[in-house]
């Protein structure tokens, strides 16, 4: 499941960052060094990997969400230096440094290697860049088949049926 999540999420602009330059991690520049148990060359792949699939930009997004969740918790005149500061301190590196380890462990670098081969086909990128449509055209439905499912369930315990819609 994490794989397929992996694979599809948002595509990569070309404005990503990238992962291409490691060197070691002092304070807030920089990235990390793969663990001493990754080899530098799997680590190199895995990285380009996270790129081709989505994930560093997802990665990003999601933590720029995180951004802008703290800061709402700050005082209204911080509110906007807070979030400058922390988008402009954001190391999308660091975070692809998290998932080195993990993909180390359950792919060699073949297999690495022969997914960013299949990611960076012109086919799998179509089937990239419409994932984000498709499952904005999906929530509804799928929002509604919940409800119907619950409702079914919930008959046979003579319960009433929760709404699924989040409040």
């Amino acid at each position: 499941m994490i794989l397929l999540t992996a694979l599809i999420a948002l595509p990569v602009q070309a404005n990503t960052p990238s992962f291409s330059n490691l060197k070691l991690n002092t304070g807030t520049e920089g990235i990390f060094l793969p663990p001493p148990e990754v080899n530098l060359e799997k680590a190199q792949a895995i990285k380009k990997l996270l790129s081709v699939s989505g994930v560093e930009q997802s990665s990003v997004e999601m933590m720029n969400m995180v951004i802008e969740n703290v800061a709402k918790k700050i005082a209204e005149k911080e509110r906007g230096d807070f979030i400058k500061t922390a988008k402009k301190e954001l190391k999308p590196e660091e975070i692809l440094d998290l998932y080195v380890p993990l993909y180390d462990k359950h792919y060699t670098l073949e297999e690495v290697k022969e997914m960013t081969e299949t990611l960076e086909k012109p086919i799998f990128k179509k089937f990239l860049s419409h994932q984000d449509q498709i499952s904005q055209e999906t929530r509804e439905p799928a929002e509604r088949f919940a409800q119907t499912f619950i409702n079914r369930i919930s008959q046979k315990f003579d319960i009433q049926a929760p709404s699924v819609k989040k409040p």
